[in-house]
């Protein structure tokens, strides 16, 4: 009866060596993940970059999560609708109608012959072409996370 105990025992330790392992090995390529997103993201105040976070591993005792992502938002003031603005940047947006809600109106820097600004209550967006730098840093890494994950296995044993 030991022997039988012992085995449960010895393959308890095996799973939780792997799963520990194999968290590891999530870990280390959603780091790598991270900082290809942070290196291809649109740059322009740095804000945005400086948006983009890796989640810390977590196991639910089924999953083993990490996320890189951003909660950067925009918020239209019009519609009073909120979007990810990583999700806007990765995917683009069509184009669409930007009217002043807050404000007299809108400036887009543009003067008229006598020096004065140009001010109007609404301009048609042409759209936003998609700058996609969360995919491309997945698709990347997809051979590493397979080999790291492979090696974390086979430390286990």
């Amino acid at each position: 009866m030991k022997s039988i105990a012992r085995l449960e025992v010895d393959l308890s330790n095996f799973g939780e060596k792997v799963i520990e392992n194999v968290k590891k090995a999530q870990r280390d390529t959603a780091e790598v993940i991270w900082q290809d997103v942070i290196a291809n993201a649109p740059y322009n105040t740095g804000n945005y970059v400086s948006s983009i976070e890796m989640s810390n591993t977590e196991y639910d005792g089924v999953t083993i999560k990490t996320s890189v992502y951003t909660d950067a938002t925009v918020t239209a003031k019009a519609s009073g609708n909120t979007y990810n603005l990583g999700r806007l940047l990765e995917e683009g947006t069509s184009p669409h109608e930007i009217r002043a809600v807050d404000a007299g109106g809108l400036f887009w820097g543009a003067y008229d012959d006598t020096g004065n600004p140009i001010i109007v209550k609404k301009v048609q967006h042409p759209g936003t072409i998609a700058q996609p730098h969360f995919l491309p840093a997945l698709n990347k890494n997809i051979a590493l996370y397979r080999d790291n994950i492979r090696k974390a296995v086979k430390e286990a044993k």
